[in-house]
């Protein structure tokens, strides 16, 4: 079973779907960008906080049969390449009337929904009135015009999708480290660093492009039918996709900029180490600025499109810092 670490999810993400928990649900729709990426863990942790007598213990054997995937009163839909079929949507609904066996609630989860066509229509009867002992757990990369009635009878929770964010890598790290150590107030130097860096922007973002082609093609294969239907469908997602790649380029950006401020906090931290005040009342003052300034200037990029201005900008402040 995969990871279900919480830690890179937002403490305010997980509040609000603890209030969502609290007041009961029979059907929740959890939609936010690249839902592959945290549909498992959120889902494990709704199901555990509803099935387990303390609230997800991972301990009891409530707890356990969830984990390792062998709970009677748990259905996952399997994470596949294709939309949902009519069939399982079918069979989803058989399901969501059984009794459960060992709990109080039986659960059904339904991932990558935003792919789905006729199928939604065969859930939406059982989801606008559900049998009183079942819950679902929808999720979505975004709601499409198929899924708005299903939302409408849902709790829908947005995801922000960089609360998922992985560690930052050993590669990006020395990247940006490179880029520090390369500052000089020259403008040759700090055209080519641009450069630079959206080389290694466009290179970060290939794993979603790629994934952004598969949705085409999974869409493609279930519109084939309905040329109309499909050049609308992909119209509005090729606007998505836009959208999403550009929320990640300012994520990305955002992101390197941060590991530069902790470069230069961390030349603070060597300096307290060594004991040298004069380094601390000079040169680290300068540090001091430098990641103050990066902290700031990361927000500027959610606000302002200009994005090879901005990065100008912080290099060339960065390269003739001057203490004040």
């Amino acid at each position: 079973m995969a990871d279900y670490s919480l830690k890179h999810i937002s403490e305010r993400t997980i509040e609000v779907i603890n209030n969502v928990i609290n007041k009961g649900f029979q059907s929740i729709l959890l939609v936010g960008p690249q839902s592959k990426r945290w549909a498992l863990p959120l889902s494990q942790y709704v199901i555990q906080k509803i099935l387990c007598k303390n609230s997800g213990c991972n301990e009891c054997a409530i707890c356990k049969s969830i984990i390792n995937q062998r709970n009677p009163d748990v259905l996952i839909k399997s994470f596949t390449s294709r939309a949902l079929t009519v069939a399982e949507a079918r069979t989803i609904v058989q399901v969501s009337r059984l009794a459960p066996q060992l709990s109080t609630r039986r659960i059904i989860v339904i991932p990558e929904l935003h792919l789905a066509d006729e199928a939604v229509a065969v859930l939406l009867k059982t989801i606008e009135e559900p049998p009183p002992s079942a819950s679902f757990i929808l999720i979505a990369d975004r709601i499409t015009a198929r899924l708005i009635t299903l939302a409408s009878r849902s709790q829908v929770i947005h995801i922000n999708a960089f609360a998922f964010e992985s560690e930052v890598s050993q590669d990006e790290q020395e990247f940006w480290k490179s880029i520090k150590n390369r500052l000089e107030p020259a403008g040759y130097t700090i055209a080519n660093l641009i450069n630079e860096i959206k080389d290694f922007i466009n290179s970060s973002q290939n794993e979603l492009k790629k994934s952004q082609v598969s949705e085409k093609q999974s869409l493609a294969k279930i519109y084939q039918r309905d040329p109309d239907s499909c050049a609308k469908v992909m119209a509005d997602l090729e606007q998505y996709h836009q959208k999403e790649l550009r929320h990640n380029r300012i994520s990305l950006i955002s992101r390197g900029l941060l590991i530069l401020a902790e470069l230069y906090l961390n030349e603070i931290k060597t300096s307290f180490e060594k004991g040298s005040h004069h380094v601390y009342l000079s040169e680290n003052r300068i540090s001091l600025d430098k990641a103050t300034y990066l902290t700031e200037i990361s927000k500027e990029f959610v606000r302002n499109p200009n994005e090879d201005a901005l990065i100008q900008a912080a290099l060339i402040k960065l390269a003739g810092y001057k203490t004040g």
